[in-house]
């Protein structure tokens, strides 16, 4: 119950206190699955496969062995984590098992080296398994398309249809191929789409957009959109992407929103959130006056959050009233956006008034504050809510650093950021990828080139694609050849065969400016 109701950690408790009155639950191989799928289920990974190695090493006195459906969570966890050398230990002990073949844990396996990069590792799991379905395909073409092979993706999905994998193509099929194949094949997939009916399927239809806006197929991507029934957030976020991309969001998008008929607070929804990812802050206020529905707590937070990047206090004010009238002012969404709109907007006294009156143990709240602090280099500030939250009992974990971290780099503070990075272990927490790529950020951003490379060089963890792109990019806005140079050996030996990287890294070269070139 209290896995399913977001507190893992309440049901690790129970289950401690019940082992202590009744040893022999300990040796209950279910419970042990049902703890770990709820840290799993909750996105609390790290202690996922604390719970994982804590049996393991009871196991060994109380003659109990992980099942299946344990070694399927560990590497779910494993698979978040991108944590390889766990998820290899755990692969032995599947082997030593003799459940390593068995169709949930190689699919799984195939999953996790997919996304700790190990291509070969995956296909060879994938070739040995002696039955498979269509989940193991999907996992291996995902492991492809993922890492940019092409040729392999579009090969193993011709290889389905020729095997006659049972139950054929499903949505997830199709949109992992569309994500990586030619116009052409696209063409043939919309067509087998059609066939089978998945035309109209929100994935599909998505994917199709993508597809055909990434080849500059404007119409087909619109006619792909329309033949969606329900239309999605990720739908119109997408079909907006099309439309910026070929500088037409505002009129094409709101001609195809004013063909829907029976608009509702979900469609409003869909398209503020596209309007808002595709960084058309004023037009989801334009939106917002003519709306023709009662707003809900979305809508409320796709606007203050428009209003929080526009820095329009006056519109932020009188979206508040309108909150207050509504009754919405209690709920945490709607909350956490009028702190951020009202400290982003430089009101500091509202911010932390709508901040003292929020839940005291809710941690996007604090998020909320302690990056708008960040933002606007209150070092002192965020030092003393960061301690007021651990007083309060609330962990400053992962996402809270790596929001005010993002906030940081995103305000330009150098001294700030590597402050507050120092204080990562000293709150408990372990720095993870995303704290070093927001540093890296930071530095690269302010021209602390030597800073940003000695900081990749010296993480306690393989340096990844994302750390490379964000030092080559600043190689680029700094017109710095050398380590931009240095950049493409560490891309190239990723081997990852992405475009994206090398296309960054070509515009460095190719820059018309003469002064790169000479």
């Amino acid at each position: 119950m209290y896995g399913k109701c977001g507190s893992p950690g309440d049901a690790k408790a129970v289950f401690d206190d019940l082992c202590v009155k009744d040893g022999r639950l300990a040796r209950e191989i279910s419970l042990w699955n049902s703890l770990l799928t709820g840290f799993v289920h909750n996105r609390k990974n790290k202690e996922a496969l604390r719970v994982y190695k804590e049996l393991c090493d009871r196991g060994r006195d109380l003659d109990l062995e992980p099942s299946a459906g344990t070694l399927v969570q560990a590497l779910v966890a494993c698979s978040s984590l991108r944590d390889l050398g766990t998820g290899k230990a755990i692969h032995s002990r599947a082997i030593a098992l003799g459940c390593d073949r068995q169709v949930a844990v190689g699919t799984t396996l195939i999953d996790m080296y997919a996304k700790c990069g190990c291509i070969e590792e995956a296909r060879r799991i994938f070739e040995k398994m002696e039955s498979r379905t269509l989940a193991t395909w999907n996992a291996m073409l995902a492991c492809y398309a993922q890492n940019g092979h092409l040729e392999e993706t579009m090969g193993l999905y011709r290889r389905m249809a020729i095997e006659g994998v049972a139950g054929g193509a499903d949505a997830c099929t199709l949109s992992i191929v569309l994500s990586v194949c030619k116009l052409g094949d696209a063409r043939q997939i919309h067509a087998r789409a059609i066939v089978s009916g998945l035309e109209s399927h929100a994935v599909v239809g998505t994917a199709l957009v993508r597809s055909y806006g990434r080849w500059g197929s404007v119409g087909e991507a619109m006619a792909a959109f329309d033949q969606v029934e329900s239309k999605d957030v990720v739908c119109w976020t997408a079909i907006m992407a099309v439309l910026v991309a070929r500088g037409l969001p505002d009129r094409a998008a709101k001609r195809a929103f004013d063909r829907i008929q029976g608009k509702n607070v979900v469609s409003w929804n869909a398209i503020l959130a596209a309007y808002a990812e595709a960084g058309l802050d004023a037009g989801v206020l334009e939106l917002l006056d003519s709306i023709d529905v009662v707003p809900d707590v979305l809508v409320f937070s796709k606007a203050l959050a428009a209003c929080a990047s526009l820095g329009d206090l006056a519109v932020g004010r009188r979206l508040h009233d309108w909150i207050v009238a509504q009754e919405l002012e209690s709920e945490t969404t709607v909350e956490n956006g009028l702190i951020s709109m009202y400290a982003r907007c430089g009101s500091w006294g509202r911010a932390k008034a709508v901040f003292a009156r929020r839940a005291r143990d809710d941690p996007v709240s604090w998020n909320a504050i302690i990056s708008a602090a960040a933002r606007f280099n209150q070092l002192d500030l965020v030092l003393d809510l960061l301690r007021e939250m651990s007083g309060d009992g609330v962990d400053a974990g992962e996402i809270t650093f790596t929001s005010v971290l993002h906030a940081c780099a995103h305000a330009g503070v150098a001294m700030e950021g590597v402050e507050i990075f120092k204080l990562v272990e000293e709150f408990g927490c372990e720095a993870i990828p995303d704290h070093f790529h927001c540093l890296i950020d930071l530095f690269g951003r302010l021209g602390m080139m030597e800073e940003a490379e000695a900081l990749i060089d010296g993480m306690p963890f393989e340096p990844d694609l994302v750390a490379w792109t964000s030092l080559a990019g600043a190689c680029k806005l700094h017109r710095d050849l050398d380590r931009a140079a240095r950049c493409a050996e560490n891309v190239a030996a990723l081997n990852m065969r992405i475009s994206g990287p090398f296309v960054l890294l070509c515009s460095i070269w190719n820059d018309p400016d003469e002064e790169i070139l000479s």
